[in-house]
């Protein structure tokens, strides 16, 4: 759906000493959408029908990645055909993608209504005189394959936003334009792209609902234009998990999580990396010290897109014993398919040091639902015996939902008990997440007295 505005600044000049005072005026035509109230789940987009009371975008608050940097997946060799609309962009227009969007390309919604508004310069006016008219859409890959405008998205699927520069009839502008964003914190700029006859688009990845516009630079005698904001909203990649009536939350907030930046057509995007000198800055003193059973070239850490409670996509990272790491990033990329939800994935060492367990504190991972693997400790209940977790080799899953029979008592909760749930608690070999574990070598090894533990 595109914007369409007309912008000029006022300026005079003498043009066969004829005086001239251009037109200034504008026009502006927003994109008006409003968010979707289905999700799909198997997370390729639909489109959202555009309302007539559309509501601004919100946003989620998000920190900067706590995990060091990663390689996305690689480009396609083949480019998707253009839909058989009226072309915004030539062949051989620029293409701008920015580094942190991978360029996979899942199925993306159908079609969307334009609404375009087009100056009526006057007839006596030449090209360069007449004001800058600049039509906007958000585009992504619908199932045939083909660049169709949007309205909304699902997470994880990367859009383009297409425009078009022109003098508001057939004549389109040279030179540059600024494609900014705004997510709910400002406008910030995504790229500078140069025009090719008149055209150009920027390949972007939404995390968030978010409006675009496009700012056309006065380059003389051209005036300057700014286009109306186009909106784009970001739907889950899956509808959030629905608990019992009743359930408690974590006592422990959990970390703020990183949200992935690969597309849904990537999948989990499982990682095994080296323990970079970053981690273990951060390890030494908390999950690991001197004197543990495995060392830091015994360790990998695991990265890998989750799926929040809330639907959305997010990255995880999981510290393991080598000799377990690539079975840990093919267990948690079937959870990932399986669409089974996870709260919280970071490494133990964000909760600090516990006295009480002479390693990270698990007492408050527990208590935050967090994920987690490797922890040189003692037993929680039972400090002076060695956990397992010290050999990087048994991982905890959701351990809010599935508490631990402890010799002090159950922690980290006791609500969760005697109560099961077909996605984030079980409390039989039967559950599809003791499945899965199992397919990979890791046992559920205590059962329901130690529900979210599994030993690989």
């Amino acid at each position: 759906m595109p914007v369409s505005v007309k912008s000029s600044v006022s300026k005079s000049r003498s043009l066969r000493r004829h005086r001239v005072v251009p037109v200034v005026g504008l026009v502006l035509a927003g994109l008006l959408v409003a968010p979707g109230s289905a999700f799909a789940a198997s997370g390729l987009p639909t489109v959202q029908q555009p309302a007539d009371d559309p509501t601004e975008p919100t946003s989620e608050p998000t920190t900067d990645p706590t995990t060091d940097p990663t390689a996305e997946p690689t480009s396609p060799t083949s480019e998707p055909t253009e839909s058989t609309e009226p072309s915004e962009q030539p062949s051989d227009a620029p293409t701008e993608t920015p580094s942190q969007t991978p360029t996979q390309r899942p199925a993306a919604p159908s079609r969307t209504p334009d609404a375009t508004t087009t100056p009526t310069p006057s007839p006596t006016q030449s090209p360069e005189q007449r004001p800058t008219s600049i039509v906007v859409k958000v585009k992504a890959w619908n199932a045939s394959n083909q660049l169709v405008p949007v309205s909304a998205v699902n997470d994880g699927t990367p859009v383009r936003v297409v425009f078009r520069v022109t003098d508001g009839q057939t004549n389109p502008r040279p030179g540059w334009v600024t494609v900014q964003y705004n997510d709910g914190a400002g406008w910030f700029t995504a790229k500078t792209v140069r025009l090719v006859g008149g055209n150009g688009h920027v390949a972007l990845m939404p995390l968030k609902n978010t409006q675009y516009k496009v700012h056309y630079s006065a380059q003389l005698p051209y005036p300057a234009a700014y286009s109306g904001a186009a909106r784009l909203y970001v739907r889950p990649f899956v509808s959030p998990v629905s608990l019992p009536s009743g359930a408690p939350r974590p006592s422990v907030t959990p970390p703020a999580a990183t949200r992935a930046t690969n597309t849904a057509a990537s999948g989990a995007y499982a990682q095994v990396l080296s323990i970079s000198d970053k981690y273990w800055a951060t390890m030494v003193g908390r999950s690991w010290r001197s004197g543990c059973p495995v060392g830091r070239n015994s360790l990998r850490v695991v990265l890998v897109t989750y799926i929040g409670f809330d639907g959305l996509r997010y990255r995880g990272e999981l510290v393991v014993n080598q000799d377990v790491a690539n079975r840990a990033a093919q267990a948690f990329t079937a959870l990932y398919n399986a669409r089974i939800p996870i709260r919280s994935m970071t490494r133990v060492d964000v909760f600090g040091y516990s006295s009480r367990l002479g390693g990270a504190d698990d007492y408050k991972s527990m208590a935050a639902d967090n994920t987690s693997a490797f922890n040189c400790r003692g037993v929680v209940g039972r400090p002076s015996a060695r956990s397992p977790h010290s050999y990087g080799r048994s991982i905890d899953i959701n351990p809010w939902e599935n508490p631990y029979h402890s010799a002090q008592g159950v922690v980290p909760n006791t609500w969760w008990v005697s109560r099961s749930h077909p996605q984030v608690a079980w409390r039989s070999r039967s559950h599809q997440v003791v499945q899965i574990m199992a397919r990979y070598g890791f046992r559920w090894t205590y059962g329901t007295s130690d529900a979210h533990h599994f030993d690989g």
